[in-house]
């Protein structure tokens, strides 16, 4: 009956994620899922301007995720990440951080179509000269729509050069979230804000105005900065009786998701989600 809080993934698939937010619900007590990214200053400035309007209404959005790791290479204490049956890989870890973001801040998707690519089936422990069997995915590939009828691209690539990148089109402006000396991790923070105002409805180079904007006056390079954030949130919600922190329902919508682009990847479908 004590209040937890639980590193993401929640489990290594859907149905134990389930039987968790049920057992959790049943105790009757504060449960909260390591989704950090959302203690962001920048993922949350975008958010509300954009429910303010500030670029217009929302016409699309392009997320680029890239990770050196889950590649050809890795360290002996990374190895397990490599293999299925684990629940922690690219698309679970650097893909449903990712993907949570573009979700908090623009909605659920509605539809999409995926592929998924292994490029690298052995990768090479570092120190050791041993290769060891790779069966998960490198190259993830999503195209969909949110609910509010925004057209997404996501992409999301391991064993290359880092970057992450989350572009949003609006009908007056762009929203461009990007990640300085990024490993491809958004949750780790040292993000960036850029903002590029069109002249009214009128998309020309001209006159366009862009704007780097310092959302927190101190940039925070430590990946437990926002972990640190998340748990002063929980103890915030046990001491007030609120529900502000994302929990285990939030990361079994997550995880829901991630079989949806599964799926879709499997059967060559798009896969409708029910919301």
């Amino acid at each position: 009956n004590k209040h937890i809080y639980c590193e993401w993934p929640l489990g290594i698939n859907t149905m134990q994620a389930v039987k968790l937010a049920r057992l959790a619900g049943q105790a009757n007590i504060h449960h909260a899922i390591g989704l950090q990214a959302r203690q962001s200053p920048e993922v949350n400035y975008i958010k509300e301007a954009i429910k303010q309007g500030e670029i217009g209404r929302i016409i699309s959005c392009t997320m680029q995720v890239a990770t050196q790791g889950k590649g050809g290479v890795t360290d002996e204490a990374n190895s397990y990440i490599l293999k299925k049956e684990n629940g922690a890989n690219l698309l679970t870890i650097n893909g449903g951080h990712s993907l949570d973001v573009l979700c908090y801040i623009l909605g659920d998707f509605r539809e999409l179509s995926a592929v998924m690519n292994t490029h690298y089936t052995e990768t090479l422990i570092q120190g050791t000269g041993v290769t060891i069997p790779k069966d998960t995915a490198d190259q993830i590939l999503i195209q969909g729509t949110l609910i509010d009828d925004i057209s997404a691209s996501v992409h999301i690539q391991g064993g290359v050069y880092p970057a992450f990148q989350l572009e949003i089109r609006g009908e007056k402006g762009v929203f461009r979230l990007t990640q300085n000396h990024s490993s491809g991790h958004v949750q780790f923070g040292d993000l960036k804000v850029e903002k590029v105002k069109y002249p009214t409805y009128l998309l020309s180079a001209k006159g366009v105005y862009f704007e780097e904007i310092n959302v927190s006056s101190v940039k925070d390079n430590n990946p437990k900065g926002y972990v640190e954030k998340a748990y002063n949130m929980l103890a915030k919600d046990i001491f007030e009786n609120r529900g502000q922190i994302p929990n285990f329902n939030d990361a079994v919508k997550l995880h829901q998701l991630l079989d949806a682009v599964r799926t879709s990847a499997e059967t060559g479908e798009k896969v409708v989600l029910d919301r």
